[in-house]
C-alpha cells in the first residue's frame, strides 16, 4: 500500500509527499531494527541471568566438594606422616592404629564437580554472557585448573598405595574400609574419612598383618617418596580453593548463596 502510494506521487512528481514517504519508510525500517535489536538484547540479558544463576550454583557446590577433598587428603597425609616415622622406627607403640594408618595413607577420593553449565556456556559460546568479569575468569580457573585431578590421581597411582594393597590380607584392607573408610554426608557425598576410629579385628590378624608391612622391602622406601610430594599437590588444590572463594567475595559482598 505505502509503495502503490510512493510511485503514484512520484508519477505526479509531488516530491514532498514522496520526501515524506521515504522519511516513513526509513523510520519503519529502523524502529523495527531497533526494536529487533532491543528484543535481541533483552533475551541475552534474561539468558545471561539464568545461566549465572545456575553457574554459581555449580560453584557453590563445587567449592564444598573441593574443601571435603582437601579435608579428605590432610587425613590421608597426616596418616602418611605417622606411618612414615614408625617404620623408620621399625616398632609400632600400637600396632591397630598402625595398621589403620598405614592403610589410610593409600586412600583416594575423586568427587567430580557439576561442570555442565560452565561447558554449555563454552560449547555455546556463552561465556561472554556472564557479565562480571570476575565470576567469569573465576568460573575459568575452577573448571579448567587440573589440580583436583591431579592430587587424586598422585594418590591413586603411588608405589606405595600399589605395594601396600598387594601385601595386605584383603579381610583386613576390608575390615578398615568398613570401619575406619569413606564418610559421607546426608548426601551421599565423601566428606572425609571415619577418623579416629578403633580397629576390631584379632589381635593376631592385627600382629600378622604389621609385621607384613614392617617386613616389606620397598613399603617404607615408597612411602618416603609418597609423602615428600603430597603436600605440595593438597596445597596446589587449595590454592584454587583460596583463590576462587577470594573472586566470589568480591563478587557477591553480602555473601557467596
Amino acid at each position: 500500500m505505502l509503495l502503490r502510494r510512493l510511485m503514484g506521487h512520484v508519477r505526479t512528481q509531488n516530491w514532498l509527499a514522496v520526501a515524506l514517504d521515504f522519511v516513513i519508510v526509513v523510520s519503519g525500517v529502523y524502529i523495527g531494527i531497533a526494536l529487533g535489536n532491543w528484543d535481541e538484547h533483552h533475551n541475552e540479558m534474561a539468558m545471561g541471568d539464568r545461566f549465572e544463576r545456575e553457574l554459581v550454583s555449580d560453584m557453590r557446590q563445587d567449592m564444598e566438594l573441593l574443601n571435603y577433598s582437601d579435608r579428605y587428603f590432610r587425613q590421608v597425609a597426616e596418616s602418611a606422616r605417622k606411618t612414615v616415622e614408625q617404620l623408620e622406627a621399625g616398632r609400632t607403640d600400637d600396632p591397630a592404629q598402625f595398621l589403620v594408618d598405614a592403610y589410610t595413607a593409600t586412600q583416594y577420593n575423586y568427587n567430580a564437580m557439576q561442570r555442565a553449565t560452565y561447558e554449555e556456556l563454552v560449547a555455546t559460546g556463552g561465556l561472554r554472557l556472564i557479565r562480571d568479569d570476575r565470576l567469569r575468569e573465576a568460573a575459568i580457573y575452577l573448571y579448567t585448573n587440573p589440580g583436583p585431578f591431579v592430587l587424586s590421581d598422585y594418590v591413586r597411582d603411588s608405589a606405595y598405595r600399589d605395594a601396600v594393597r598387594r601385601a595386605l590380607p584383603y579381610s583386613v584392607q576390608q575390615a578398615i574400609r568398613e570401619q575406619c573408610g569413606d564418610q559421607r554426608d546426608e548426601d551421599g557425598v565423601i566428606s572425609g574419612l571415619k577418623l579416629p576410629c578403633t580397629l576390631d579385628l584379632p589381635a593376631e590378624s592385627v600382629d600378622a598383618a604389621v609385621a607384613v608391612l614392617l617386613d616389606h622391602p620397598t613399603v617404607e622406601e615408597d612411602l618416603r617418596t609418597f609423602i615428600s610430594t603430597l603436600p605440595y599437590y593438597i596445597d596446589d588444590q587449595l590454592l584454587i580453593v583460596t583463590t576462587v572463594e577470594r573472586a566470589l567475595a568480591e563478587v557477591f559482598p553480602e555473601g557467596f548463596q
